[in-house]
This record gives C-alpha cells, sequence and structure tokens, in this order.
C-alpha cells in the first residue's frame, strides 16, 4: 500500500511540475504552427515547445499533446487560432535598417533605387521583384531582407586572416548534404577549402562538399544537369571543366587539359558535380533562406537552439524560425521543385498556357494534362487546389489526379466548391512511378479555368543506402 501510494504521489508530483513547467515557459502565450505527420495530414497546433525528442502543443483538438519526433515529417511556423485563455504570438515585422545606402528610399512596402546605383539584388527571394523598373515590392520579411543585402552591396569588403576578401553580397552555398547556408566567403585554406561567414559562426567547408555557390535567390537545380563543373561568369559566358582549386583572389579550373584561372569578381556562381545525399536528422528552415542539419533542437517560446557543424551552436530568435523537416525515416519534396512533361493541352484559344511553378505554387489552365515522373520509394501524394477569388464567377472544371495506384481522382471544382484537397498513396517501390494532374473544361469552356496548386508534397521513404532496392 505504501509503496502504491508514493507512486501515486510521484506521479501526481511529475505531472504538477510539468505542468508548471508549462505555465512558467509558455506564460499565457502559444506560438502557432502547422504539423505535418507520416500521412501528410496537416493540423493546426499551438507549439509550446520541443525538446529531448518531443515536441509539446496543444492540438487541434484543445488537447495537450507530447508528441515524438519520429512521427512528425515536418514542422511549419505559421498562425494558429486563438485558444481559450491563451494569446498567440504574432511574429513582429523585421526590422528595417534606417542607414539606407544612397539612393535608396522606403516608400510604404516599397523600395525605390536611385538610377545611378549599381548593384546586384540576389538577396531578394519574391515573385514581385521589379530590378528593371527599380521598383521593389514585397511582404516584411523579403523587404527585410533587401535592405540588409543593399547595405553589403554598398559596402567595401574586408580582408580576414585568411587575407582573402570578403564578398560584397549576400550569397548562398549548397552543400552535398543538402544543407544551404546564407552568408558571405570568408577566406579559403589549403587551395582546397572555403571558409564561409554565416550569422551563426564561420564553417569550413571542403570544394568535395560543395554544389553550388552564388547569390541569393537562385537555385543550383534551376539549371540544366551538368556533368562536368561549371563556372558562370558575370558576363553570362560559362567555363565548363574541373576545378581544381581556389584561393584568396579566385579560382582555376582544367579546361581541355589546360588550366585557365578566373578572379573571384569575374564569377557569379559556381556549380560542382559532387554527389548529393539528403542527410537524415533535424533541420532548420529559417527566413534568410538557410537549411541547417542540426543536433539537440530546442524550441522555446522566444528561442531555438541546437548544434550545428559539429562544434557550433545556433542560437536564434525564434521568429527567424520558418519550418523544420525531419528526415530520419522520410523526406517531404515539393511537387513545385520537380518538372513537369505536357501530355495534352496548355494551350488556350490559340495562346500557349503553360504550367507555372513559383513560390512553391503550381498554376494551371485548362484544358491541360501534366506528367511528374517520381522519385524512388514515393509514397504518398496531397495537395490543395484552390480558385481564385476573381475566377469564381466563369471557372467551372474537373482536376484529376493519377498515382497508378487505384482509379484516378476526379473532383469538380467551381464557385459553390472552390477549393479541393487529395491525400493519396503512391506505388512506394523503388522504381518511382509517375503522377499525372489534370484539368478538363467545363460548361464555360476554358474560360478562366485556372487552378492554383498548394501544399503539393510527396512523401518519399527513406532506407539505408546498404539495403537493397
Amino acid at each position: 500500500m505504501m509503496r502504491t501510494t508514493t507512486m501515486l504521489l510521484a506521479g501526481a508530483l511529475g505531472w504538477s511540475v510539468w505542468c508548471a513547467e508549462l505555465r512558467a515557459e509558455d506564460d499565457g502565450q502559444i506560438n502557432g504552427a502547422v504539423l505535418i505527420d507520416q500521412d501528410l495530414n496537416q493540423e493546426a497546433i499551438g507549439l509550446l515547445g520541443l525538446s529531448d525528442g518531443y515536441l509539446r502543443y496543444f492540438g487541434s483538438d484543445r488537447q495537450l499533446t507530447r508528441r515524438s519526433l519520429d512521427q512528425v515529417v515536418a514542422l511549419r511556423m505559421e498562425g494558429w487560432e486563438q485558444a481559450p485563455g491563451a494569446a498567440v504570438i504574432v511574429a513582429p515585422e523585421p526590422e528595417i535598417a534606417t542607414d539606407l545606402p544612397p539612393g535608396v528610399v522606403i516608400d510604404g512596402n516599397m523600395i525605390v533605387i536611385d538610377g545611378n546605383v549599381r548593384l546586384r539584388l540576389g538577396g531578394i527571394q519574391a515573385a514581385n521583384v521589379n530590378i528593371n523598373g527599380r521598383r521593389i515590392d514585397m511582404d516584411a520579411i523579403h523587404r527585410a531582407l533587401a535592405m540588409r543585402e543593399l547595405q553589403a552591396a554598398m559596402g567595401d569588403g574586408e580582408r580576414d586572416e585568411t587575407g582573402a576578401a570578403e564578398a560584397d553580397t549576400i550569397g548562398q552555398i549548397h552543400l552535398t548534404d543538402g544543407q544551404r547556408m546564407t552568408g558571405k566567403m570568408a577566406g579559403v585554406i589549403d587551395g582546397q577549402t572555403l571558409r564561409w561567414r554565416t550569422d551563426h559562426a564561420t564553417v569550413a567547408v571542403s570544394l568535395d562538399k560543395i554544389v553550388w555557390i552564388g547569390p541569393m535567390g537562385r537555385d543550383a537545380r534551376a539549371a540544366a544537369p551538368v556533368s562536368t563543373d561549371v563556372i558562370e561568369l558575370t558576363n553570362g559566358d560559362h567555363a565548363a571543366g574541373l576545378v581544381e582549386s581556389i584561393d584568396a583572389d579566385g579560382v582555376t579550373i582544367n579546361l581541355d587539359e589546360q588550366s585557365m584561372r578566373i578572379d573571384w569578381p569575374r564569377v557569379q556562381s559556381m556549380r560542382l558535380i559532387n554527389p548529393e545525399r539528403l542527410a537524415g536528422g533535424a533541420w532548420l528552415w529559417l527566413n534568410d533562406g538557410s537549411r541547417l542539419l542540426v543536433g539537440e533542437p530546442l524550441i522555446t517560446r522566444e528561442r531555438v537552439t541546437a548544434r550545428w557543424f559539429g562544434e557550433h551552436e545556433v542560437d536564434l530568435p525564434r521568429t527567424t524560425l520558418r519550418e523544420m523537416r525531419f528526415t530520419r525515416q522520410y523526406e517531404l519534396i515539393r511537387l513545385a521543385d520537380l518538372s513537369p512533361t505536357i501530355r495534352s493541352g496548355g494551350v488556350v484559344f490559340g495562346v500557349p498556357m503553360l504550367p507555372e511553378h513559383r513560390g512553391g505554387k503550381i498554376f494551371l489552365h485548362a484544358p491541360i494534362e501534366v506528367a511528374y515522373a517520381l522519385p524512388k520509394r514515393a509514397s504518398r501524394f496531397a495537395a490543395t487546389g484552390s480558385l481564385e477569388a476573381a475566377d469564381l464567377n466563369w471557372a467551372d472544371m474537373d482536376w484529376t489526379v493519377g498515382t497508378g495506384v487505384g482509379e484516378t481522382a476526379r473532383m469538380r471544382i467551381h464557385a459553390e466548391q472552390p477549393t479541393a484537397t487529395v491525400n493519396l498513396p503512391l506505388g512506394g517501390r523503388g522504381r518511382g512511378g509517375e503522377l499525372t494532374i489534370g484539368l478538363e473544361t467545363g460548361r464555360n469552356g476554358p474560360v478562366r479555368d485556372r487552378l492554383t496548386l498548394v501544399d503539393a508534397m510527396i512523401l518519399v521513404k527513406r532506407v539505408d543506402e546498404r539495403a537493397s532496392e
């Protein structure tokens, strides 16, 4: 009896302590997030924190939940409906510096650049940037990034202890394990190792771990596949060969068995053919475009901390975190990152209406059918299709999704049902397969039969690379 009583008291005490910790940590405020599980189901949650491999949150049913990261594929930091008695934290608008470079002014949501200012605005990731018109209209986060880029571009490069001049614009480096680090080049070691300075630390990266390095807002995979290293020059030319070495002043590339020296000011980007394999683990996707593979992640109400690149520690405001990915068992791939093949359609009244992939969304116009080659071991597909407000009075069409498993899914989209969601199993085999998406016109023909796909995701099961296919 005494043992039972002791266990009950210990259990009650443990629960009381946990609740007290939650109250102390939470202080009546909850971070909004969207949790994506291993079936690609999405749930809006009120995130309390992450520690020791477990999430603590209030679910959509308002129940307090503790969940292992092994059951989670991704965690997006977004708004959450207010729970009774709790205030939801709203991410503050990023601060915009007031010490603007010459020839630059702020006008509401716009940055206006004087015609005499010559610089590359590579740090801006917004579809509605209009550099030629010298006006940049964007949301608060992109506006803050743009100001950071402008200030860096107008400044003078500084030399560090390696003797190399730092790049005077913000750039990004992509690694073979999937990491992307926003920052600047900060030197070279032994001709084979690049020093890269981020807001978190300066790290050393060997050439055999680099996939791409260049200005922000461009993706290494946007270009056609290559079989050699490629250096893109600022004048638009390309040098294809084998990068032999780098130093403080430039890069040496072997072209047709002859070494060619290219100074850094002439280099726009550099793409290396090192093999890529996404590493399994916990990932921080940050607002500045970085994707960091980390260990021991910890999220509190205001901070995100983790171990990174071996000995370094990341300690960030919670508002800088855009998303977390957990890739030990599954990999999440955006359909917008794959290239479609047009099977039929794509022309409306004689005018080409091809699929557009922009900002992670896919824009389609009926009539059309496109096919996507699926990666190996793709196990599930989910997406939401919706009409724009301007199309409600005209649009009337069928949205079809074929996965090669079972019958083709068909949904009618019109004003009374402007949104539909699919969540379908895929083959999940080593051979990959194909996903087809089609739009068939309805009673009004192709007039404004336009569909936007958001959250179009493919779930891929990871396997040990030693396992047989």
